[in-house]
């Protein structure tokens, strides 16, 4: 069986050429745009018995699809809750609970300390990646490191 990675990121464009290139390397790619959809592909793959061997996770994302929240116009995402724009987050203390096991990688534009600041009683134990800075050969020996 393939090792799957799910991608979870509302903006797909932004994690194409990885996709493809671990495409290109035999791995299993799968994406997902909202929490919901994540967590169904995980449960998906589970039942499968071929689980995700690591989830990538974006972290700020809204809780409904980017084309849902367009849709809505500028004054449902200005009045949104912060935990409905942060589902990764949400999503990663979840999944910390329910699949101790399962390898995440945060990737995402946001920074480190921005996140734990918004997040102070989550532990982030896993590596973390930021979009705008981190070279994508980094990115790809990382999550090539964490599929080991």
């Amino acid at each position: 069986m393939k090792r799957r990675v799910l991608f979870l990121d509302d903006r797909p464009s932004d994690i194409k050429p990885l996709m493809d290139i671990l495409a290109h390397d035999g791995v299993e790619v799968l994406k997902a745009v909202t929490a919901s959809e994540g967590r169904e592909e995980l449960e998906r793959c589970i039942a499968e018995r071929n689980p995700i061997a690591l989830l990538i996770l974006d972290i700020g994302f809204p809780a409904q699809s980017l084309m849902d929240l367009l849709k809505a116009g500028r004054e449902a995402v200005r009045n949104a809750p912060a935990a409905d724009l942060w589902q990764g987050a949400t999503l990663y203390s979840e999944l910390r609970q329910e699949y101790p096991e399962l390898k995440i990688i945060i990737y995402s534009v946001r920074s480190k300390q921005e996140i734990e600041t918004q997040f102070p009683n989550t532990k982030f134990d896993c590596p973390f990646l930021r979009k705008a800075e981190a070279n994508p050969l980094d990115v790809y020996l990382a999550i090539k490191k964490a599929l080991e």
